[in-house]
């Protein structure tokens, strides 16, 4: 975009000498989306990259907007990477949702969503307790379980190591 402006041609020699000069006006291109985001699955605690590349004239601007209603705003956890993708850091279960890419320069814009699914670690939330109880009495132990609801999970009892 820089290279617009006028250009002068000039000739010289013993003679004498001639100019012309001509405008050069560099044209937009609207953003052609080239590698728009993909749904995205990942496990609580890590790092999820959303992929947002588009190429036009000039290079289109990036913004992102989460559940179609709020636009996304750089912070510690969350940075919009130089080719225009979204890093999300150590994510947590409400990160989840509908991320929309918005690409756009004075053109026109290009606009590309994707899913951020996060899946909850199964862990123990409320162990078993060490519990006394009268012979002959029955005893009640506890293991309550947090997970994701779309995985299911196994809960294996032990005793003396079997």
């Amino acid at each position: 975009m820089e290279d617009s402006g006028m250009f002068q041609c000039l000739a010289a020699n013993e003679a004498g000498e001639d100019s012309h000069y001509t405008w050069l006006k560099v044209k937009t291109a609207v953003p052609v989306m080239e590698t728009p985001p993909q749904n995205v699955t990942v496990l609580d605690g890590k790092d999820a990259t959303i992929t947002c590349r588009a190429a036009g004239a000039p290079t289109p601007n990036v913004t992102w907007i989460y559940q179609d209603n709020k636009a996304v705003e750089p912070s510690g956890r969350v940075q919009v990477l130089d080719p225009g993708d979204l890093l999300v850091a150590a994510v947590k279960e409400g990160d989840a949702g509908h991320y929309t890419c918005i690409r756009a320069n004075e053109a026109g814009e290009v606009h590309a969503s994707a899913y951020l699914t996060v899946l909850v670690r199964t862990q123990i939330i409320q162990p078993p307790v060490d519990t006394q109880v009268l012979l002959g009495h029955t005893a009640t132990l506890q293991c309550k379980v947090s997970s994701d609801p779309t995985v299911p999970f196994d809960i294996a009892w032990f005793h003396n190591n079997e």
